[in-house]
């Protein structure tokens, strides 16, 4: 099947739109040359050459989707805005026109024929993808800017290609973004706690004090970020001041306290846009856009874009940031509302010194120099492939309750919420420990309302921390977790020490969301994940096929820590509504090993090691897990049964099959 560039198409204004076939690498239309440069993994990267002055307003790169692929079967991946949008998976047929960036995935189902286009990098110009009913565009919003005669600028790198979408999406396309942005994805994963989700703005020095006492407790908590409240007026302020009202003696104790726990100390900012009625607003005005409206600007406020142009601007947030990071001594940054920016539904914003993208990235270097190279910033509310290279970590979902506001008629809808964040979770797996951290939200547990509609029952909350499991990424509490009963307790502990590798769906347009998923974590051992989405009992029997896996293997119940048996089926009779099972399957092994532990969700696969020598099975604690072993942590041992003479005295046998025997093994 054919699937290449086929058209470029350029506005020159005034409705002036010139179309030329792509017939070789140079093509010339009109007042320019464009050349799609190829290398060698690949990727391309056009130019533009001006043959006279010119000011083109946007410039597309088409695609025809091939004629054999457009029929009801074909189906698109969604990628959405930002990191905080919903991702889904449309159907051509019925949505044939959308606008989303960075990467278009689709697939006609029937007939196994994949389309896929990414937008490599995002560094000066803005780009997204276009879908026209049978044609898909790169398209670059060019400004209006002026180009010169004999002026070259270069446009973002994409890639194109008909691979399978996994090997697309996680094998091609994520580690391409990785290498032309200098990625630097966080490597560790970072366990806490995060004050939005539990007390939004209404934060103090006394409920923070507590919280931080209760990870205090938590075996392997070592961050904990303070959420939009602790600043004065505001959310955004423009001028960023501890409210001492709510925290008498500065935020100086309560980072100490943190450090003195263990804890890497965090605070939210939106760094891009100042409110109108901010006590702030008339000493920053000169520094703000005065000429239009942020994008989530609302008839009762009005919200303005700092002025990207202006040179003092930078100077005053390189000044902030260097204190808070050098001072104050925050190290871990969650910046939202970062698209807005530099973009707006209200209007086109544009500015004069630069292309908007390169201006949105000098704002964010300008503070990553500020902060330091050891700090890490987590982006939010944010475009994604403009991060790249500068962020360590980014959001990828909308927030886990959304909205908030009673007089929303969503309000109640929190399972909605929960599904829709939970798809978006798993189809940007590929992000994950390649280009950023991810960041899944918040591990929001609890079974009462405190006055935002979220109010989950238990296999609602073991669904959501399934997902944050099989994200890779952080794990933050955003719970008074002394109030929380000891099974929502557990949920959070059994997610520590995090895997940090993501789990994919399996299948990727599985319409209208994903219900099984698995992490391959290493040749021998996969996390699977089954999701029971109705609102009914369902009999959920799994077949190991279904997620590739063929023959029989050891098969564990992850959240009961429970050994299933030697099989290649799971039979699940009658499971909850909302609910999501988990199982680890293991290879059998062909000598003695450290099998699975109780130690957390992955079954300590990820904590324990094991070696057989000398006729003597020796199993071990990381190094650096040390700490999360305590009295009540099991371990168990696998033999085959030709080595039961290898079996220690100290040794309880727990499982005596008639091929092998499992041990409760003792460190």
């Amino acid at each position: 099947m054919e699937f290449s560039p086929g058209r470029i198409k350029i506005n020159y204004g005034n409705s002036n739109v010139a179309i030329v076939p792509i017939e070789n690498n140079d093509v010339y239309c009109q007042k320019i040359k464009i050349t799609l440069n190829n290398s060698e993994d690949g990727v391309i990267t056009p130019t533009i050459t001006a043959l006279e002055d010119v000011s083109p307003e946007w410039l597309n790169i088409e695609f025809d989707i091939p004629e054999e692929a457009l029929d009801d079967d074909l189906y698109y991946y969604y990628a959405a805005f930002t990191t905080n949008d919903i991702a889904s998976v449309f159907k051509h047929s019925i949505k044939p026109k959308n606008d989303m960036k960075d990467v278009f995935v689709a697939k006609n189902t029937a007939k196994n024929l994949n389309m896929n286009i990414g937008l490599v990098t995002g560094q000066r110009i803005f780009a997204l993808m276009r879908l026209e009913n049978h044609v898909v565009s790169v398209h670059y919003d060019l400004e209006g800017r002026l180009i010169a005669k004999g002026e070259t600028i270069e446009l973002e790198k994409f890639i194109y290609g008909t691979d399978n979408e996994f090997d697309f999406l996680g094998r091609i396309y994520a580690p391409l973004v990785a290498k032309y942005n200098n990625a630097r994805p966080l490597s560790s994963v970072p366990a806490g706690w995060c004050s939005w989700s539990r007390y939004y703005r209404n934060v103090d020095d006394k409920k923070i004090v507590s919280s931080v006492e209760d990870m205090s407790d938590i075996r392997g908590a070592d961050l904990f970020q303070i959420d939009d409240g602790w600043q004065v007026d505001g959310t955004f302020p423009g001028d960023w001041f501890v409210d001492m009202d709510k925290f008498p003696n500065g935020l100086e104790p309560i980072v100490k306290q943190c450090n003195d726990a263990g804890m890497t100390f965090g605070l939210w900012l939106s760094p891009f846009l100042v409110q109108e009625d901010s006590q702030y607003y008339d000493s920053v005005k000169h520094l703000a856009r005065t000429d239009v409206l942020a994008g989530n600007s609302t008839p009762t406020k009005s919200i303005r874009i700092f002025d990207l142009d202006n040179p003092e601007f930078y100077e005053k947030l390189y000044k902030t940031y260097h204190w808070l990071s050098h001072e104050l001594g925050v190290k871990y940054y969650k910046l939202d509302f970062l698209v807005f920016g530099y973009f707006s539904f209200h209007c086109a914003i544009r500015f004069k010194s630069d292309y908007k993208s390169a201006l949105f990235r000098k704002v964010i270097q300008t503070i990553r120099e500020a902060v330091g190279d050891d700090a890490i910033m987590l982006s939010c509310g944010s475009p994604i492939i403009e991060c790249a290279g500068i962020f360590d970590a980014q959001r990828e979902s909308r927030d886990i309750i959304c909205p908030k506001n009673a007089g929303d008629p969503f309000y109640w809808q929190h399972w909605s919420n929960i599904k829709n964040a939970s798809k978006t979770v798993l189809y940007r797996y590929f992000y994950n420990n390649v280009v950023f951290r991810n960041d899944p939200d918040g591990a929001v547990l609890r079974d009462f309302d405190i006055g935002d509609g979220f109010d989950c029952n238990y296999a609602e909350a073991r669904y959501w921390s399934t997902i944050v499991a099989f994200s890779g990424g952080l794990v933050l509490s955003n719970d008074e977790f002394r109030t929380l009963s000891k099974p929502r307790k557990e949920l959070f502990t059994k997610l520590l020490p995090p895997l940090g590798i993501s789990g994919r769906p399996i299948d990727m347009f599985e319409y209208p969301a994903p219900t099984k998923a698995i992490i391959e974590a290493k040749d021998n051992v996969r996390y699977i994940a089954s999701f029971n989405l109705s609102d009914k009992f369902e009999n959920m029997d799994i077949n190991l096929t279904d997620f590739g896996i063929t023959g029989e293997k050891l098969v564990f119940k992850c959240w009961e820590s429970e050994f299933v048996g030697k099989t290649s089926a799971i039979y699940d009779k009658l499971v909850n509504p909302h609910y999501a099972l988990m199982y680890m399957v293991k290879d059998i092994p062909a000598e003695p090993t450290f099998l699975y532990s109780n130690i957390n969700v992955y079954l300590g696969d990820n904590v324990f090691c094991s070696e057989f020598k000398n006729g003597k099975l020796n199993i071990s604690v990381k190094e650096e897990f040390k700490q999360y072993v305590n009295d009540g942590t099991k371990l168990f041992a696998y033999y085959p049964k030709e080595y039961a003479s290898a079996i220690t005295d100290e040794e309880k046998i727990f499982v005596d099959d008639e091929e092998f025997i499992i041990t409760e093994y003792k460190l």
